[in-house]
């Protein structure tokens, strides 16, 4: 393989994006959030739309549209990262998380009523939980109907956490039409990839004092305008060591940091610069995803065995990057980088996942041990634009 190949670290960006987000830098485009709030009401018209600096800060005004507050049980995923626990956090919430099927990547009925009795188990005397945050991991949607069942069969509000799958279908549907209310992510990596950006949206209007108040500050808008052409030079120099040299150079001078990591405490006004490479990446998402289901619906022809996925599901999905289950997974990973794939950003390495920045997050260990066990062995395959179908044939070659 001539050229390193990422999951992460950028991968999806091209240089026409890099210059795209340095001019959008200079100067934004003060419409587009406009342009984006008609877009996303064509697709979800019994929706106002919000926006905000990172999808944590839209989920949290999700949640308090909804009427979640202190005390207030949320039930969420335990195969899953930190921003989300964080977002029920700033509510007043309490976390309560639910097990995925073994061998899946979502629940079924069975785990979230054994969620939902564990719970009652613990607050003899608690309140029912008030919301479900169902969120559709690597952009899988095969367990949405399901969920939304046991939503309404057990009279817990669905919010739909649509950070991994933008464009995700049901019954040839926008997913979380049923919902009451829709979060999105546009950080780094997503579908929807600006770099940052949040967007919730709610059947009822957000309160402004719900509204995240905070600027942000000047160092984070250059970050994030020279974040694609960086991780673009990266990696076109990372086989020579010049880009990991400047990788790791980024990183101690902090230039670089974990995207879970946030300087707001309670969230940050979305920039117009940020809005406008969003509005950028709005407009290239169809063709992303018809790329990254060609990619898909070739790991899946050979890797099936091992697959945690369906075909129904990868036509249906957005595909964000090919799950497998594979039992070494350090020894893959080692044979993988030896050719130039690097895959160790794997989502998720444990349950609730922090990341490098070592929050402590309120999970309770071997309280979900599907959700743990497949953070053991869940790989991500990619399926950006920056993959191609002989990559992909090389990375089916090494895992067979």
């Amino acid at each position: 393989m001539k050229q390193p190949l990422f999951n992460s670290l950028g991968s999806s960006y091209q240089f026409s994006d890099a210059v795209a987000a340095i001019k959008a830098f200079f100067a934004p485009d003060s419409t587009a959030k406009t342009v984006l709030t008609k877009e996303l009401q064509s697709l979800y018209p019994d929706f106002s739309v919000q926006f905000a600096y990172k999808g944590r800060d839209a989920l949290t005004m999700a949640l308090q549209s909804m009427g979640v507050g202190v005390g207030d049980v949320v039930l969420t995923q335990a195969f899953s990262c930190f921003s989300v626990e964080e977002a029920i956090i700033r509510c007043g919430a309490i976390p309560w998380y639910y097990d995925i099927e073994p061998h899946a990547l979502a629940p079924s009925s069975a785990t979230l009523n054994q969620s939902l009795a564990r719970y009652y188990r613990a607050y003899e005397q608690g309140v029912a939980p008030k919301v479900l945050i169902a969120q559709y991991s690597l952009g899988s949607v095969a367990s949405a109907a399901n969920i939304q069942q046991w939503a309404n069969r057990h009279h817990v509000s669905l919010l739909a956490d649509l950070a991994q799958a933008l464009g995700g279908e049901v019954a040839g549907q926008p997913l979380g039409l049923e919902a009451e209310a829709v979060v999105f992510s546009s950080g780094r990596d997503k579908v929807w990839d600006a770099v940052n950006g949040g967007v919730a949206l709610t059947r009822q209007p957000v309160d402004q004092k719900q509204q995240p108040s905070a600027i942000v500050h000047f160092t984070d808008l250059l970050r994030d305008a020279f974040y694609p052409l960086l991780t673009l030079l990266i990696r076109k120099t990372y086989s020579v060591l010049v880009g990991r040299m400047l990788h790791r150079g980024l990183i101690w001078l902090q230039f670089f940091r974990s995207p879970i990591e946030t300087q707001y405490a309670n969230g940050a006004q979305l920039p117009d610069a940020t809005a406008t490479v969003m509005l950028r990446r709005w407009q290239q998402y169809s063709a992303e995803l018809e790329h990254r289901r060609k990619i898909a619906q070739y790991y899946q022809e050979h890797l099936a065995q091992i697959s945690l996925v369906t075909d129904d599901d990868i036509l249906h999905g957005s595909n964000l990057r090919f799950p497998v289950a594979v039992e070494n997974i350090a020894e893959v990973l080692v044979q993988l980088k030896a050719a130039g794939i690097h895959l160790a950003d794997r989502w998720y390495r444990s349950a609730v996942d922090v990341g490098t920045v070592g929050y402590r997050s309120q999970y309770q260990a071997g309280s979900c041990p599907n959700a743990e066990k497949l953070a053991t062995m869940c790989l991500n395959l990619p399926t950006h634009r920056g993959v191609t179908l002989e990559q992909a044939k090389h990375i089916c070659q090494i895992l067979k």
